[in-house]
Formats: structure tokens, C-alpha cells, sequence
């Protein structure tokens, strides 16, 4: 087999549309690059999500046992219901912060959390608008007094909440008109408000079987199940924990740096003098790369 040598020589027109390809090669590995740091940020932060909710369960749990259970109920909640993780572990939370003082224990927690779960969806608040609602019974509750904004809200957004929580008031129930005048005088109060969503609710459940979850709330329940793959796949292969290593890695390389140059004298010199070259060699790549292109030989196999 013999070779023959082909010179190729672009001209101006020909080195330009080379450098365009280039480009447009830099630009998509730059788009994959991106989709790795997308990727990488998404289980980051899925993996500080559920970090937040073992630390919540721990906060509020009286044995390791405990704050399993919180976990896994937060977990079965969230797909019972598909909502968010971050929702329910929000209301959880709240509903937590009461436990103690209120004198109930950590299944008629999770009973509140999982009932007042289900309202809100037969109320057919959107996602959004059923976190908020979420969120200010929560913040009733924890407070001793459902009233003002909190009250509002929930009567706006999730009439469901309001409709089961007027039933459970007497013998007979109220008018869900009435319970704006209740708020008002103080007897909306944590014990009222678990007496309502702390215990079984035949009812309600019905409901809930005949109920048909939006698309919206689906794409919830599809990211919260992505989040929980990554912590599998992160205790699997421990991808979590290299990340924090790098981070910590560059974080305190960047500590060292910062110290040296504020410090001055020859160590910083050499910093400046190497970033300067750096700088230099690569303003020099691009400026000489059309170049090399433009007298690139090739040697084509010939037969």
C-alpha cells in the first residue's frame, strides 16, 4: 500500500467555516458539560431535601425508632398524596412543633398529616395553592390559634379543610360560615384542630378513592421519586459524598488562595505571575488557531 500526501490549504472563506464548526463543536460539549453540572446540581440537591427531613425527624423524634417512622410516613404520605416531599415534610414539622404541648403522640401526627393531605387535594387546590394551604394550617396549629390570614386561606383555597374541620366542632358540627367568628374568639385551637384530622375519617377516604390526581401533581411525584433515586444511588455508589469532598476540596483551596494573595510577598507573586501566563498562553491558542488549521497536512492511504 502506498500513501499519497495531500497539502490541504483552506482559504480565509474555508479556515472560517472550519472555525464556525469549531465553534459549534465547543458550543455542544459545552451543552453536555451543562447537563452534567444540571445533573450533578439536581441530585445535590434532592440529596440536601431528604438531609433536611432526616434532620427534622431526629429534631423531633424521641428515639432513632421515632424518626424512622417520621421518614417513612413522610415518604408514603408523599406518594399517598403526590405531593412533595418538602410539603409534607413542612407540615410534619409544624404539626410536631404542638405534639408535646398538645399531648398527642407521633401516629396521631401522622394521621393530621396524612387527613388534612387528603382534603386539600379533594379541594382541588393546585399544587402551589395546596402547599400554602398546608402551610398555614401548620402554622395555626403551632401557634394554638387558627384565625386571621391562616384561617382566610385555608377557607379560600381548600374548602374541604374547612368543610371537615366545621363537622367535627359539637355534637351536630357548624356552618362553615361560623368558623371565621370562631377563629376570631380563639376556640380554633391545636386540640380542636387534631380532634378533626387526628383520627380515621370513612368519609373522607371515600372521596379520596373516587379521586382523579391533576397532571401537575403527577410531575410532582415524578421528581420526588427521582430525588429518592438519587439518595439510593448515592448510598449505592457514594456519588453524594465525592461531591462533597471536591466541594470541600476546592473550598479550601480557594481559602489558601485568598489567604496568600491578602498575605502578599513572594508566594502571591508566583500566583499572579502563573494566572498571567496562563492567561497569556491561551489568548494565544485562540489568536494562532485559524492558522494551524489553515496549513494542517494530511496524509491520505492510497492503494
Amino acid at each position: 500500500m502506498a500513501t499519497e500526501t495531500v497539502n490541504v490549504r483552506f482559504t480565509q472563506t474555508g479556515a472560517k467555516q472550519v472555525t464556525r464548526s469549531m465553534v459549534g463543536m465547543t458550543a455542544a460539549m459545552a451543552g453536555v458539560g451543562y447537563g452534567a453540572i444540571r445533573m450533578g446540581k439536581s441530585l445535590i440537591t434532592g440529596a440536601d431535601e431528604l438531609n433536611k427531613l432526616r434532620n427534622s425527624a431526629k429534631v423531633f423524634s424521641k428515639d432513632q425508632g421515632d424518626a424512622n417512622y417520621r421518614i417513612q410516613e413522610t415518604v408514603r404520605i408523599s406518594r399517598l398524596m403526590n405531593q412533595s416531599l418538602g410539603a409534607t415534610a413542612e407540615v410534619m414539622q409544624r404539626v410536631s412543633l404542638a405534639q408535646d404541648s398538645a399531648g398527642f403522640g407521633t401516629e396521631t401526627t401522622v394521621k393530621v398529616v396524612e387527613n388534612l393531605s387528603k382534603a386539600v387535594a379533594i379541594s382541588g387546590a393546585s399544587a402551589q395553592e395546596a402547599e400554602g394551604a398546608l402551610r398555614q394550617f401548620g402554622q395555626g396549629l403551632a401557634a394554638n390559634r387558627f384565625s386571621g390570614q391562616e384561617l382566610n386561606s385555608v377557607l379560600e383555597q381548600t374548602p374541604m379543610v374547612a368543610q371537615i374541620l366545621a363537622d367535627s366542632i359539637g355534637e351536630n358540627g357548624v356552618a362553615v360560615g361560623a368558623l371565621k367568628a370562631l377563629g376570631e374568639a380563639g376556640e380554633l385551637t391545636t386540640a380542636v384542630l387534631v380532634n378533626a384530622f387526628g383520627k380515621a375519617n370513612p368519609k373522607l377516604d371515600k372521596m379520596m378513592g373516587e379521586f382523579q390526581f391533576s397532571l401537575e401533581s403527577r410531575l410532582v411525584s415524578i421528581r420526588r421519586e427521582a430525588v429518592l433515586f438519587g439518595e439510593t444511588f448515592s448510598n449505592q455508589t457514594g456519588a453524594i459524598e465525592g461531591f462533597r469532598g471536591i466541594l470541600d476540596s476546592a473550598k479550601s483551596t480557594l481559602i489558601k488562595l485568598n489567604e496568600a494573595m491578602l498575605a502578599g510577598g513572594p508566594e502571591a507573586d508566583k500566583m499572579i505571575r502563573l494566572m498571567k501566563g496562563m492567561a497569556t498562553a491561551a489568548a494565544t491558542f485562540t489568536q494562532n488557531l485559524p492558522v494551524e488549521i489553515a496549513t494542517f497536512t494530511y496524509s491520505q492511504p492510497t492503494v
